[in-house]
Parts: C-alpha cells; structure tokens; sequence
C-alpha cells in the first residue's frame, strides 16, 4: 500500500497522526522510511518502482513501548509489549536465541521481538514482522 493511503488510514484508525516521519538511510535493505505514532507503532515503508515512478510502500510494522497512557498495541491473540514469555508461548509456537540485540524470539507466523530476559516471567519489550531496521 502507497505511503499516503497507508499512513491515512493508520491515523484515521488511530485517531492522532505520526508523531514523527523519517528516513533512515542506514538499513541493510537500503533507506527505510518510518512513521511513529505516541502508541508505539512505526510503519516501514520502502521505496519501488511503480510504473515510471518511485513511492514509499508498506514493507513492515514494529512496536516498541508506548509514550505517556496510551494503551498498547496486542496482535489478535493478546500479545503486546509487556506481555510475559509464557504468555507469547501460550500465543505462538517460539524460539528464543540470544543475539546481539538480546533475548531475541521468532514464532513460525513470522512475528519477531525481544525479551527482557530468560524466565518465564520475561516481558516483550518490542515486537516486528516484515522488512525492519536491526543492527545485529
């Protein structure tokens, strides 16, 4: 989806606009371009060619913790940023390999994010899928 309807139908949907658009032209996939909202969610969109022109696209999502009380972000079986691990195996079939980024877990519908630790009890402290921006 093009960038202009994406990001109107997101605010719409959200009620607020992004807090804040921006490229950052350091990804291994080339520029991602990035729209935030104060909910913790940042669309990804990548530019291609469309024809004779080039636009932004939807290639990814990721969310990261909410800023003031804005109520978080789940995926349709509940799980969101500060659900536990045993709640995300509960969910999702899950693997967790700890990487450079930390404890870092993938299930098999292609929903990726981090863990604030090892137990059961770990809390996800940001989620993703699709195309994304990590350095590892």
């Amino acid at each position: 989806m093009p960038q202009g309807e994406l990001i109107g139908v997101i605010s719409k949907v959200l009620q607020a606009e992004p807090k804040s658009v921006g490229i950052n032209t350091e990804c291994g996939a080339g520029p991602l371009k990035m729209a935030s909202w104060s909910n913790g969610l940042t669309l990804v969109l990548q530019e291609k060619k469309t024809g004779n022109a080039q636009e932004w696209q939807f290639v990814g999502w990721y969310a990261g913790a909410p800023s003031g009380a804005t109520p978080t972000l789940t995926t349709m079986a509940g799980v969101g940023i500060g659900s536990t691990r045993a709640e995300l195996e509960g969910a999702y079939s899950v693997k967790v390999t700890q990487s450079t980024l930390g404890q870092e877990f993938s299930t098999t519908s292609g929903l990726y994010g981090l863990l604030d630790g090892t137990g059961k009890e770990a809390v996800i402290t940001s989620l993703w899928s699709g195309m994304s921006c990590n350095f590892r």
